[in-house]
């Protein structure tokens, strides 16, 4: 291109040289030359070794287009400022998604799922904070201003390409500041090598940006075992079904975990998967078919590594889905034990605590969750749920305006505004948001209004698909014997919604607090008492 300087050209025509002995070794040494021309200084010169046989077949196009890209700053990722780059001082790194040189965007789950694999590794050092940008396309607001609001130090890179059971792993530490690299480095090896791998990312960008690690985190990120590579594909592209909500989505990560399960049968992860997915089905689909496999998956994991965190929480959640509460907390607080890194053990324990009653604890936890993980999946619902669940008025609609800000395109907001006013009696302000998003007035709605033949008009189609929701309806108008039938239905379904009874003690169920049936019901299930006083920080 005539608007590119002659430095440029001269990178782009060695990366693309016919003679192999001219060309760029790898990843980090072709972004290397790009940064030194951004600085005004001249490339390295030709002395370079054979490429590895697998990194020739890159397209020349993608090397082309990082040039153009690098050089042209699109997005201002790499804009140049005049402060020089210094690994001290670093104590947030942003990780961006790895780009996946394949070409196949089928390939997608993979590049994400090694980008997770290394944030979680990453997050093993305590003396760091990982905050992911893998949905930063999502976020409505400017990449510097989300940068600079998530308290980020420093930025991590770059891309993953694997061929014939090799993989490399090419990433960049930049100043969050300048954009100016702090190390560059490609890191290669088999696919069956890829914890030890992943260990040896974490290990080098620690001591690049100058954190120490306890000699109990170098052990950690230290030489890993071998794994089989079809095994942990699997596993990959399970955990991609896991963050995708929805029950088709769900039963094809069950059937990736127990492909690699009956390939490995002895892989934890892969156990620990499988129970989490069979959870949530046990929850949300049919306990009786569901929640065996679960516990017996769960089992499993626990079975080949007692020391995986997500195999405890799970674990602890498949209890408190039985109702054994204490038993379920001692689990999920060894998750947080074990990996106090983790959203997910966080989000779990959270979740547990809200349905316990113990609302203060349960917000704290969502908190601690956010902490981690302030925009990953889930991050734009479940703390405005926590919220919502105490009954947190003030809160809920300030998370919402929050959240609102930071994933614009997520379409819900305005219903959970509704979930907000509806409760607190505020009829009018529920009213305004269904017409202003067009939003339909269920039966529950008809029935907060006091409008009784609006709400039972398809009280039959409801009470056949959903009898926590016909509970609903039938006590907000007062009728207390049959909200009850409604109530013990969901309990004999062992429906996930009955979990929630303690929230439902706030707002419809309140008036029913000292009837007997319920109060049976409470003991037969051994509900804990709510917790006294304001949940609301």
């Amino acid at each position: 291109a005539p608007d590119l300087p002659a430095g440029l050209e001269r990178v782009v025509g060695r990366a693309l040289a016919k003679d192999p002995q001219r060309r760029y070794p790898d990843m980090a040494a072709f972004l290397a030359d790009l940064v030194s021309i951004r600085q005004g200084r001249a490339p390295s010169p030709v002395l370079a070794p054979r490429p590895r046989r697998w990194v020739l077949p890159v397209a020349a196009a993608v090397m082309l287009a990082l040039a153009v890209v690098f050089w042209r700053d699109i997005g201002g990722l790499f804009r140049s400022r005049p402060a020089a780059p210094s690994a001290a001082g670093i104590g947030c790194i942003g990780v961006l998604p790895l780009t996946n040189l394949s070409g196949d965007e089928g390939q997608e789950y993979f590049s994400l799922g090694i980008t997770n694999a290394i944030l979680g590794r990453l997050a093993r050092i305590g003396a760091l904070r990982v905050i992911s940008f893998t949905r930063h396309d999502e976020v409505g607001l400017p990449f510097e201003t989300l940068v600079d609001e998530m308290g980020v130090d420093a930025l991590l890179e770059g891309s993953v390409l694997r061929r014939e059971g090799e993989i490399v792993i090419s990433v960049m530490l930049l100043r969050k500041d300048t954009r100016e690299p702090i190390f560059s480095r490609d890191f290669s090896g088999e696919m069956s090598d890829i914890l030890s791998i992943n260990n040896e990312i974490a290990r080098t960008v620690a001591d690049e940006a100058a954190i120490e690690l306890s000699p109990e985190e170098r052990h950690q990120l230290g030489p890993a075992g071998r794994v089989n590579p079809e095994v942990y594909d699997l596993c990959l592209k399970g955990q991609q079904g896991i963050l995708t909500w929805g029950r088709e989505n769900w039963e094809e990560a069950i059937a990736h975990f127990r492909s690699a399960t009956q390939k490995a049968p002895s892989y934890a992860p892969a156990w620990a998967g499988l129970a989490y997915v069979y959870a949530y089905m046990a929850r949300f689909v049919s306990f009786d078919d569901y929640y065996p496999v679960a516990v017996s998956a769960a089992e499993r994991a626990l079975q080949f590594d007692d020391e995986l965190a997500e195999a405890h929480s799970t674990m602890g959640i498949l209890l408190w889905f039985d109702f054994r509460w204490e038993e379920a907390e001692r689990e999920l607080l060894r998750g947080i034990e074990l990996n106090e890194r983790s959203y997910r053990v966080w989000e779990q324990y959270s979740d547990y605590l809200m349905m316990a009653g113990r609302f203060r604890e349960g917000i704290a936890a969502a908190r601690r969750a956010e902490a981690v993980d302030p925009l990953g999946p889930g991050s734009e619902w479940f703390l405005i749920w926590c919220y919502m669940a105490a009954y947190c008025h003030d809160e809920a609609l300030a998370e919402i305006a929050k959240k609102e800000r930071l994933f614009p395109d997520y379409g819900r907001f305005d219903l959970y505004r509704t979930w907000v006013h509806w409760p607190a009696g505020e009829h009018e302000q529920a009213l305004a948001v269904h017409d202003r998003a067009g939003l339909p007035l269920e039966p529950e709605r008809w029935a907060r209004l006091g409008r009784r033949d609006e709400a039972l008009a398809s009280i039959d189609s409801l009470a056949a698909v959903d009898p926590w929701e016909t509970a609903k309806v039938y006590a907000l108008l007062g009728e207390q014997e049959r909200a009850m039938d409604f109530v013990e239905k969901t309990a004999a379904e062992h429906s996930g919604w009955f979990l929630e009874l303690n929230v439902a003690m706030g707002d419809w169920l309140a008036d029913l607090r000292d009837h007997p049936r319920l109060v049976a019901l409470r003991e037969r299930y051994h509900f804990p008492d709510i917790e006294p006083g304001d949940p609301c920080p």
